[in-house]
């Protein structure tokens, strides 16, 4: 007996034991009860008061509760109805309670409590949200019908008790009234229904909800209770309704017509003359200047202009060009200035005077910079450009309307968030590929290649990541009018601030000159022989040219055609010994190959300029068809 009655209570204590584990278990944070008040108006808004009454364990309901309430609805056929949405009170145990809102999708998140304040847990708090909102009366050809989200399928949380009540307009008689719960979807309907008026009806689940699932009411009621909409409401709500298209084609119409009207007024180039072969520079323009005009610009950012003016005076006998251990030198010889040098290039004849020979390196390169930014002021001139218009108020206030027109788009609701940073990041990408492109077509083999693996650097890395990125963050998101309203923007931007720098009449005529110039320094020698003007070749004629040639990027053929002359003996003022050019201590130019070398040492002296500057620093801180949630309003919840 007494084994039997040791046995009995060791299976009591085993039997206690799970029962002791699941009392210390921690509970659960869970809604008790749910109630929504529903009136709808005659003019078909609707006011709304939530009753939620929660268990705050400080798990996620540490601060309050948040409601997400939609304001767009996405009809059967995919069109989108618009509500306003009006939030008149939120209490928290019949006082007043701090909260704040931002923008979702389709609709509007309200943070209910204080951010710095934490509630006392665990506690029970019931939360009340008085709110109305717009067009939620469905309109039929038979019948008007309130179809609404009592409670929406999108709570974290589990629901012990739902109830809706619904109130509609005097004088309205429920003919159909039809109850469904479950998640998104679902043709459940666990729900009793009472009327205890001809316009009311009362909704309770029977049985609990759990997490993500809902409850939505549908009331119908006979024509003629609902007021019927005005014109001009009626033509409000419909382009309302339409804001996801009309919206975004406005806005990048709005852009396009501003840029084409700019363009128009200011961007337009002055028709382009006939190009005549011009065997001389342009008068009064030095290389720097024949440079800038050229290109409407600084390619390299002058460094190359300024190469070609370093060039200009050395042929001049002002300066003398080398290498010392592998590094270009410059210095200053002891000849006279000449009074009609050009003025950039006697303040930078003036620069190296006295200091001896100057290495370019990275000791020397902050100092060439400064220079650099004297040289391209000076060689631009003073006061207004004659030669071209840049434009920039234009391409700015562009920028600014296409900023005011994404922020419209985005007060309107009709584009996510997240393709505003794209189009941020598109629009810099473009920006950076233009000016590496320009790079790739200008530099040397050895700065496409390095451009070329840059840019298969960025396609499979950036643009993989980029990828990756929209695919998380954009998947479920349609890509419509929207998105392709805020490309055309992006896109018109980027090619109307590159159309938009124009000449003037006098620049252009300039222009034609210069470009005749370059065509006859680039010109084949077998396509020369048309040339019956041409001046003969000499040592001087080359030197005096050379300087151009490299501000122009001809200096391959134009040393090329002079190397050619060298080796047929035409030209007379060269000995036997050959061509030993005074401006250059080095021995960089061989017999056979000076183009190549003369173009690889103008290309070269303008990248030992840029390398030789100090480097940023890179630095890092810190009627039985309906369904649950098929309705208006709904929505869900969590805790914060």
């Amino acid at each position: 007996m007494k084994s039997l009655n040791k046995a009995l209570m060791t299976l009591v204590l085993a039997m206690m034991l799970p029962l002791g584990g699941i009392a210390q278990a921690p509970a659960a944070e869970v809604i008790h009860a749910y109630s929504t008040d529903i009136t709808l108006n005659d003019d078909g808004s609707v006011r709304v008061l939530e009753t939620i009454e929660v268990r705050a364990e400080g798990i996620d309901i540490r601060r309050g509760i948040y409601r997400d309430i939609p304001t767009v609805l996405v009809n059967d056929d995919g069109s989108r109805l618009y509500s306003d949405l009006t939030i008149h009170s939120v209490e928290r145990d019949g006082e007043q309670e701090p909260w704040h809102s931002e923008g979702i999708e389709n609709g509007l998140r309200l943070y209910i409590g204080d951010a710095d304040i934490l509630l006392e847990t665990p506690a029970d708090y019931t939360y009340t949200i008085d709110y109305s909102m717009t067009r939620m009366a469905r309109r039929f050809a038979d019948r008007d019908e309130l179809y609404f989200n009592a409670i929406g399928p999108y709570w974290d949380f589990p629901i012990d008790s739902a109830v809706a009540r619904v109130t509609l307009p005097t004088g309205a008689v429920i003919t159909d009234l039809q109850g469904y719960t479950g998640g998104h979807g679902s043709k459940e309907q666990a729900v009793t229904i009472s009327k205890p008026s001809d316009n009311q009806a009362i909704f309770r689940a029977t049985r609990a909800l759990e997490a993500y699932e809902g409850m939505t009411v549908s009331a119908s009621f006979a024509k003629g209770v609902l007021a019927a909409p005005s014109p001009t409401d009626s033509a409000f709500a419909f382009l309302s309704d339409r804001r996801a298209e009309l919206v975004p084609a406005i806005a990048a119409l709005v852009v396009l017509i501003y840029n084409l009207w700019a363009w128009l007024t200011v961007g337009r180039d002055p028709p382009k003359g006939t190009i005549i072969p011009q065997f001389y520079p342009p008068k009064d323009l030095s290389p720097a200047r024949a440079h800038y005009v050229h290109r409407m610009g600084w390619q390299r950012n002058g460094w190359l202009a300024f190469t070609a003016g370093l060039i200009d005076l050395a042929v001049k006998g002002l300066l003398v060009l080398g290498k010392d251990d592998k590094k270009n030198t410059i210095a200053a010889t002891e000849a006279a200035v000449p009074a009609d040098l050009p003025q950039e290039e006697a303040e930078l004849r003036a620069y190296f005077t006295h200091r001896g020979t100057v290495r370019v390196d990275k000791n020397t390169g902050p100092a060439l910079a400064k220079q650099l930014e004297e040289f391209k002021k000076r060689a631009k001139g003073q006061g207004d450009n004659p030669w071209f218009r840049l434009n920039v108020l234009h391409i700015v206030l562009s920028v600014v309307l296409s900023a005011i027109m994404l922020g419209w788009m985005l007060w309107a609701g009709v584009i996510d968030p997240v393709f505003v940073f794209i189009a941020i990041f598109a629009t810099a990408f473009l920006s950076i590929f233009a000016t590496a492109l320009g790079g790739v077509f200008n530099g040397s083999w050895v700065t496409r290649a390095f451009l070329f693996l840059w840019f298969g650097f960025f396609v499979f890395n950036a643009g993989g990541a980029l990828l990756g990125f929209i695919t998380d963050i954009a998947s479920g998101i349609t890509i419509g009018m929207p998105v392709l309203a805020l490309a055309t923007i992006v896109l018109v931007n980027a090619v109307f601030g590159a159309l938009m720098r124009a000449p003037t009449v006098e620049g252009r005529r300039v222009m034609d000159d210069i470009d005749g110039f370059r065509m006859y320094l680039e010109t084949a020698e077998k396509e020369r022989l048309n040339f019956s003007a041409e001046p003969q070749m000499t040592v001087s004629r080359f030197e005096t040219i050379l300087p151009y040639a490299v501000a122009l990027g001809v200096e391959k053929p134009w040393t090329e055609r002079f190397e050619n002359d060298l080796a047929r003996n035409a030209i007379q003022d060269v000995d036997g010994t050959g061509y030993h050019p005074h401006w250059h201590s080095g021995s960089d130019f061989r017999a056979g190959s000076m183009g190549r070398d003369v173009a690889a040492f103008a290309t070269g002296m303008s990248a030992a300029m840029i390398a030789a500057q100090p480097s940023s620093s890179s630095s890092s801180g810190g009627g039985g068809g309906g369904s649950s949630g098929g309705g208006g309003g709904g929505g869900g919840g969590g805790g914060w």
